[in-house]
């Protein structure tokens, strides 16, 4: 997706899908692949708006609009079995893309569930990328690797899972000197 439209590779050329109600001057900054085999794009434009668009064969169309504070060049979509895409960043917040198309802030990031935080409370610079995964009973698993190994760049501290209905975080990991994952991921 470059601009207003897909390219997709058919045959041995490029060929153009266009998406109808996406702006020139979005850009897309991240990627998922959902459930069902199709293709989410996250797209933003100077001013904090941002489209989700889902695309399938040669068909694409916008999922949601919404505005927000994100993260443009870090990004993350994840979309879970039940078809809800988050939308995760280097920053604090947490959106949610309901299957219906509403989208909303669903979470943000306690300063007290920040590990290594010893920047002003309000700060939001050089957080480290939040992602997301699901596990096999439907809950959504966030957390962020500690890429600042000590330079005051604040992660989660432990996992947030939400179960459908709340978030909680987990900072009680099974060895205390663990304060943060790197990844995390299905087992088998």
């Amino acid at each position: 997706l470059m601009g207003p439209d897909l390219y997709r590779w058919e045959g041995n050329s490029w060929s153009t899908v266009p998406v109808d109600g996406i702006a020139g001057n979005y850009q897309p900054s991240a990627l998922a692949s959902g459930p069902d085999g199709e293709v989410y794009c996250l797209g933003s434009d100077a001013e904090n708006e941002h489209a989700v668009t889902r695309h399938k064969g040669s068909t694409a169309k916008v999922v949601a609009h919404f505005a927000g504070e994100l993260d443009k060049f870090l990004p993350s979509i994840f979309v879970d079995p039940g078809k809800n895409i988050w939308i995760t960043e280097a920053g604090i917040h947490i959106y949610r893309i309901t299957p219906e198309g509403k989208a909303e802030c669903a979470y943000t990031i306690d300063y007290d569930h920040r590990y290594d935080a010893n920047l002003p409370k309000n700060a939001r610079l050089n957080f480290d990328s939040v992602y997301a995964t699901a596990d096999g009973q439907g809950r959504v698993w966030f957390w962020s690797g500690r890429r600042g190994g000590g330079r005051g760049v604040p992660s989660l501290q432990g996992i947030l899972i939400f179960d459908g209905n709340n978030f909680t975080i987990h900072t009680d990991l099974p060895d205390p000197s663990i304060t943060s994952y790197s990844t995390v991921e299905l087992d088998g």
